[in-house]
């Protein structure tokens, strides 16, 4: 039997861009809000949970709700125990928040062990990604000197652009500092639609990280 045909894709069915939809830290609004609005929508989605956040609604199935997004096909990733910025803490620390929080992870959930990363605060170094690599296959983070939030747009279009050209990685360690972009409240549909327009000129992949999800009463993520 002849071996069958194989034809290279950078992105699935010819698409000229991707978009990957993160949740960073595990707040109660994800858990209620955000993760519904996902399913009823159809999205895939990353969950990176930060362990300590489960304790801002002990008495809610952190695990259980976890555990259901993930037979969904729901991506869950590490995010560390306390969401230190690794840049500043020491190596046993560094090492602490890394390992086990992966380890908890993994003990807790069924299926597949968690696999990527998302450096607190965006914030990486050497010693960082070294620790990291152990483990897991990508970490997410932001750029050094990336604008937080929209800043001058669309001034700062070209340099977000550029920084979501992504060529399947030149070495190993650039999977593990994965430039992301980051929804704030000052984001609108529009600045979303010009950035991939441009995105998609150089096949690019686009993190996109939501954090806050708000009910009504602004209850759940304050």
């Amino acid at each position: 039997m002849g071996a069958p045909d194989v034809k290279l894709e950078k992105w699935f069915k010819g698409k000229s861009a991707a978009i990957a939809i993160t949740l960073d830290d595990w707040t109660p609004g994800q858990a209620m809000l955000g993760a519904d609005a996902l399913m009823q929508m159809g999205l895939p989605a990353t969950f990176y949970v930060t362990l300590h956040n489960m304790q801002m609604r002990p008495s809610y199935g952190h695990w259980e709700r976890l555990q259901q997004l993930k037979d969904l096909g729901y991506e869950i990733g590490n995010h560390t125990m306390t969401h230190p910025d690794l840049t500043q803490a020491s190596t046993e620390q560094c090492i602490y928040e890394v390992n086990q929080a992966k380890k908890i992870l993994d003990s807790h959930l069924k299926g597949a062990p968690v696999e990527t990363f998302a450096y607190p605060h965006g914030r990486f170094d050497a010693a960082a990604v070294k620790q990291v690599m152990h483990g897991h296959l990508g970490g997410r983070a932001f750029s050094p000197g990336m604008p937080k939030g929209i800043g001058k747009w669309p001034e700062h279009l070209n340099y977000y652009a550029d920084k979501f050209f992504y060529d399947f990685a030149n070495s190993e360690k650039d999977y593990f500092s994965v430039s992301q972009f980051r929804v704030n409240d000052d984001v609108t549909p529009e600045h979303i639609k010009l950035l991939m327009q441009r995105v998609m000129t150089k096949n690019g992949l686009v993190p996109m990280v939501f954090q806050g999800f708000y009910d009504k009463d602004y209850s759940l993520d304050k």
